[in-house]
């Protein structure tokens, strides 16, 4: 591990994570799995484990995460028994995954984690987080077309919003050297310039090969804009042409605030959102949320859902008082 410990690459969905992680993790010294889900939800479940069984429990419980086992680590429960933390758990898996690749330093690219960051802080105070942002009308141009997006332009705009607004907010109460955000166009538009910045961020020299994404990581999905290694360079902006006027008008309404915040053009719909038109999109949202969510590739599947249960039941232990 260098001298920055962990970071964290978070966003809104469909914001440029991934790029940015296998950006990243051509370092020669850095390695980046696929995402984690898990990592503040099961500590405000279970919180530190203060003996050798309550290691070994809490560590066959992530290890058994479909998330976790996609990383195919050659770790047992056994092999947590002397962790009296949390993070040094989470480390130690990390570190494994890293060490296969001959790196020394791991971060971890979650987007929702976004909405994290003082959890994570307060795991691992030496922890580094790298915010990206981008145009929402081109995330929720991307959003429409996964199986796990919002149904419409209005709760786009809506979630989008809530997440850079929180990453922004936890990154105000955060020094420089602590909180970066990356401009998901600018990183498009010049790569080398923003890969130096992310290099001095972390501490580490800057290397050629940043400059050409890797392969998404064991697990991880092709998620991110290149083209045989290369950066797509035009991939900012298309929601000029493929969103629907409507689209970009309700967009618009509900967080032109937040895009203007972030320099974004804006194109001047005057017009609102009226009440029945929340209510019907709301409703929509809330009818379509779990068929959306159980359809893989086009079909309704079960099996790859149910590792979401864990972290269902340890919201439920820390609301029932059972998580120390």
């Amino acid at each position: 591990m260098s001298d920055g410990g962990p970071f964290f690459i978070v966003g809104s969905p469909r914001s440029g994570t991934g790029l940015l992680r296998d950006l990243v993790r051509a370092h020669p010294a850095i390695e980046i799995p696929s995402e984690s889900h898990f990592i503040p939800v099961l500590f405000r479940g279970y919180r530190d484990p203060l003996s050798e069984r309550t290691a070994r429990t809490l560590a066959r419980r992530i290890l058994a995460l479909r998330w976790v086992r996609a990383w195919r680590l050659d770790l047992a429960p056994s092999d947590f028994a002397g962790c009296r933390t949390y993070a040094e758990l989470v480390e130690r898996m990390y570190a494994a995954y890293a060490a296969r690749s001959a790196k020394v330093r791991w971060g971890d690219k979650s987007p929702q984690y976004v909405r994290e960051i003082p959890a994570l802080r307060a795991l691992f105070p030496d922890c580094r987080v790298l915010h990206i942002h981008r145009d929402g009308r081109d995330v929720w141009r991307s959003w429409r077309a996964t199986s796990f997006g919002p149904a419409n332009a209005y709760v786009a705009a809506k979630t989008w919003a809530r997440f850079v607004g929180a990453g922004r907010a936890a990154g105000r109460r955060l020094d420089r050297s602590t909180y970066m955000e990356v401009r998901y166009e600018d990183l498009l538009a010049e790569p080398e310039r923003i890969m130096r910045a992310v290099c001095d961020f972390l501490g580490e020299s800057f290397d050629p090969a940043m400059l050409r994404p890797m392969a998404p990581p064991i697990g991880g999905a092709r998620d991110r804009p290149a083209i045989d290694g290369e950066i797509a360079r035009t991939n900012s902006g298309r929601w000029r042409a493929e969103l629907p006027v409507e689209d970009r008008r309700v967009f618009e309404a509900v967080a032109g605030s937040v895009l203007a915040d972030l320099g974004y053009e804006l194109e001047g719909h005057d017009a609102g959102v009226g009440r029945i038109a929340r209510m019907r999109w709301t409703l929509q949202e809330h009818a379509q949320w779990v068929p959306r969510r159980l359809r893989v590739d086009g079909v309704f599947r079960l099996a790859p859902h149910v590792a979401t249960l864990a972290l269902v039941w340890a919201g439920v232990r820390r609301r029932v008082g059972l998580g120390r």
